[in-house]
């Protein structure tokens, strides 16, 4: 066989072959290379189909690369696809093909895809082939049409252009093409919502499944029948554990529906529930809180990060009450769109309470010094400011809404000042006209002749008349027959208030302190936080020259 040149392009000639047993199909082919063009050799290849068939076996010979023009692919056309057959032996009720190819001569040529469906040009289904020149391929419905066509691809995945298309027809049989059934998605149950207007729903758990289709590929949908009500609803979630977040309408109320629609492509499921808005006046609350504040005695600390919010229009008035146990609270009067005196009643008292508008209450409170707290007088430990927010029942029924919250307040002082709140009453401590007579320093309510820094000192109830002898006790010390004046006294452990001076005297008007005067001769722990110290003069003390000792309590 020749193969004439026309316009310096290969002429292939059209072959019609009748598909008999025994009767062997002839092609020929063609391939572009790098563009020169090739002749290919005759080839022949068996036909053994299981019963007579008549058809028309075109030339396949592929065209020229036409997918990859502009990646200069270096992969030629195809080889034809240029044998058909029915393979049914020993396989019952199954319709398959064997289809057959010549090879492409390309160095880099890495492999075949086989391309078919149900209409011509259309081709549902695809196979990647390696080197191989035939495929088979099985479960083909009875009576059906199938449209065949093959590409070549290089190393670099690179694809040829379609070969011409093979037409085959399986025969009748036993098999009919199975029905296939859908089962559309399944929406978990929900139940009727009722929520309050000017509100946003919790996130509502539902779930979503497919028996037969991939969730991935189920679209899930939410709408409100009633937009102008519920104009946001959200869906959220992943996978099948989704939820549906909904919010009416500013001051809106009323009855509507949310329809949830689950769709895989061929089924849709619609899932409803009733979503009432009731009209009732909502509560304000604290959208941020403040921490504890830690204070010392009788200093000021500010109360920070309060933010409070009300869900309806906020329209009205608010009223703040702000109340301290052992404190007394003053909100600044100056803030930016905040406050007025005007508007505060009891500012710098244990109880504050402001009439105003939300926002200037808030633009206040936003204030690093807007809310302060100062302890009362000798007040020390544990209190709390207690903040409540009431909208006055501005919009909706129900009446007046409130919102309050407790912020925790720790007042420290030194040891004399926890001292005093455990022996004297706070009334007594909170009344400065009884710091001379009752909880002052100097102060002896006993009338023992001892100040209340002195029983501190060594131990003593200042509420009660004790004997000297049991904190302070002074006595002649024999050191080898020479007698000198000593004293033993109650000392509290490591107490950084106070200085436990020794001293020792010739005439009780001139006294002397120190080393060069006392020396310490020994120190007994005891077991509540005291220890005895005991400590003796360095001058001898005889008849001709007495010696006088005391404690002298110092607070720098």
């Amino acid at each position: 066989m020749h193969v004439d040149v026309v316009g310096g392009w290969q002429k292939l000639p059209t072959f019609r072959a009748k598909a008999e047993r025994g009767i062997y199909l002839g092609w020929q082919a063609r391939s572009y290379w790098g563009g020169v063009r090739k002749r290919v050799r005759h080839h022949r290849l068996g036909l053994t189909p299981t019963g007579r068939e008549k058809r028309d076996v075109n030339s396949l010979a592929m065209s020229k690369i036409v997918k990859h023009r502009k990646c200069h692919c270096t992969v030629g056309s195809c080889a034809s696809l240029v044998a058909l057959a029915l393979l049914c032996s020993g396989i019952q009720n199954v319709n398959a093909v064997i289809l057959a190819w010549n090879s492409n001569v390309e160095t880099n040529l890495a492999g075949y895809k086989l391309y078919y469906g149900g209409a011509s040009g259309t081709y549902t289904n695809t196979t990647t082939l390696g080197l191989g020149t035939t495929s088979t391929i099985l479960g083909l419905f009875s009576s059906t049409t199938y449209y065949f066509a093959l590409t070549a691809y290089d190393s670099q995945g690179q694809e040829s252009d379609f070969s011409s298309e093979v037409v085959y027809t399986t025969p009748l049989g036993t098999n009919p093409p199975p029905v296939i059934t859908n089962t559309g998605p399944v929406i978990s149950a929900i139940a009727n919502q009722t929520i309050n207007k000017n509100l946003t729903s919790s996130a509502i758990p539902f779930t979503v499944s497919d028996p037969d289709t991939l969730l991935s590929l189920v679209t899930v949908q939410a709408s409100a029948a009633d937009t102008t009500l519920l104009p946001t609803v959200t869906l959220g979630g992943s996978g099948a554990n989704l939820t549906v977040t909904f919010a009416p309408a500013l001051e809106a109320s009323g009855s509507t529906t949310i329809t949830i629609t689950a769709s895989d492509g061929l089924n849709t499921t619609n899932l409803t529930f009733s979503v009432t808005v009731t009209a009732s006046n909502n509560a304000p609350f604290f959208r941020t809180l403040a921490g504890p504040l830690a204070v010392n005695k009788e200093s000021t600390g500010f109360v920070t990060g309060l933010g409070m919010y009300d869900p309806d229009a906020n329209t009205g008035t608010f009223t703040l009450t702000v109340r301290a146990g052992f404190g007394s609270i003053v909100l600044l009067t100056n803030a930016t769109s905040g406050v007025t005196s005007s508007q505060i009643t009891g500012n710098g008292s244990g109880t504050v309470q402001v009439t105003a508008r939300l926002g200037a209450i808030n633009n206040t409170l936003a204030r690093t010094n807007g809310l302060a707290f100062t302890g009362n007088l000798n007040f020390v430990g544990s209190d709390s400011v207690t903040v409540t927010i009431n909208d006055n029942g501005n919009t909706g029924s129900g009446g007046a809404m409130s919102a309050t919250t407790v912020v925790p307040v720790t007042v420290a002082g030194n040891s004399l000042d926890t001292w005093r709140t455990q022996v004297f009453s706070y009334a007594d401590l909170s009344d400065p006209t009884k710091q001379a007579t009752v909880w002052g320093d100097k102060a002896d309510p006993d009338g023992d002749g001892r100040d209340n820094l002195f029983e501190y000192a060594v131990g003593l109830d200042p509420n009660k008349s004790e004997l000297n002898q049991q904190a302070v006790l002074p006595s002649i010390a024999d050191v080898s027959g020479v007698k000198y004046s000593a004293l033993s006294f109650v000392r509290r452990v490591n107490e950084p208030l106070l200085q436990y001076v020794p001293e020792v005297s010739l005439d009780k008007v001139t006294w002397s302190s120190g080393t060069s005067f006392v020396q310490q001769v020994r120190v007994v722990p005891l077991s509540t936080g005291f220890e005895t110290v005991y400590v003796q003069d360095l001058t001898p003390v005889s008849a001709q020259t007495p010696r006088f000792i005391r404690l002298r309590i110092i607070k720098p």
